[in-house]
């Protein structure tokens, strides 16, 4: 809320490192927590770490579709392009997970489409 995203780097990691050990972050707080420390690093420029880094960690706990679209940018620019197309299916079938008040990216997109 502040824009520190340099500074929100840090904690967002550390939050990120105890949560592999123990995790207790309900779903949705855990998913806030990657989404802010995955757009902290690409909003500061580095996209290789938004993108992989905090989506990398538990991929088998994702079913957000733009978190899943993200993770499979991801595995393609790492030159693990067989798996990409995975997680694309899976963010259409999750395509109507979506936090309360977000929209789903693929939802608006198709919407977008036909207009």
């Amino acid at each position: 809320m502040q824009r520190d995203y340099n500074g929100a780097i840090g904690p967002y990691s550390q939050a990120l490192e105890l949560e592999k050990v123990n995790p207790k972050l309900e779903k949705s707080l855990w998913y806030v927590m990657i989404d802010n420390l995955g757009m902290s690093y690409g909003i500061t420029g580095d996209l290789q770490k938004g993108q992989g880094k905090p989506l990398t960690t538990a991929p088998a706990r994702i079913d957000l579709p733009h978190l899943l679209l993200q993770l499979g940018v991801h595995v393609r620019r790492d030159g693990q392009g067989h798996g990409s197309g995975d997680y694309l299916k899976k963010a259409f079938e999750y395509k109507a997970n979506v936090l309360p008040g977000e929209d789903s990216p693929i939802r608006a997109r198709t919407k977008a489409s036909r207009n």
